[in-house]
């Protein structure tokens, strides 16, 4: 039996936790469609040669092939907007968000959902990103990590 994968992307309304159950009920097809992937919890499951996965949001599906075609681009690129806002603070959050609602990048899009309160994505009437940082997080891996540097006590990595 397959076991729940951690999740790469932070989706509000994850099937995560009930995928395995979910999963009794999915039939071996030609073709495994999932119209609302998400986070793509179930997508693991299919007992399918091929599937098709949708989702009304054009950033998330854009995310999901640059996950699927150049997974360590996605991973550098997370990695960057991450060890930026750790070293610079919560304005990178917002500067990474202001961005996006401008480009709609899935890279920034990533790095939002993955900071941003609780992984919730919400927009605004004019189609703006508007969810804050999760700040007292971040503040004290900010503090953790500026303290750590200057004391020059070890080496470590922010994962």
């Amino acid at each position: 039996m397959i076991k729940a994968l951690p999740s790469v992307i932070k989706w509000s309304g994850s099937k995560r936790s009930v995928a395995v159950e979910l999963s009794k009920y999915i039939q071996k097809s030609e073709t495994y469609y999932e119209p609302f992937v998400g986070g793509g919890a179930l997508m693991p499951f299919a007992k399918s040669p091929k599937a098709i996965a949708s989702d009304i949001i054009p950033e998330l599906i854009n995310l999901w092939n640059a996950i699927k075609n150049t997974p360590i681009d996605v991973a550098n690129e997370y990695s960057k907007r991450w060890h930026r806002l750790q070293e610079d603070g919560p304005s990178v959050y917002y500067e990474i968000r202001d961005n996006f609602n401008k480009t709609k990048d899935y890279f920034d899009f990533l790095f939002l959902t993955r900071t941003c309160v609780n992984g919730l994505i919400r927009y605004n009437k004019n189609d703006f990103f508007i969810l804050n940082l999760l700040y007292w997080i971040s503040l004290r891996v900010v503090l953790l990590v500026r303290h750590l540097k200057r004391d020059k006590c070890c080496t470590f990595t922010i994962i």
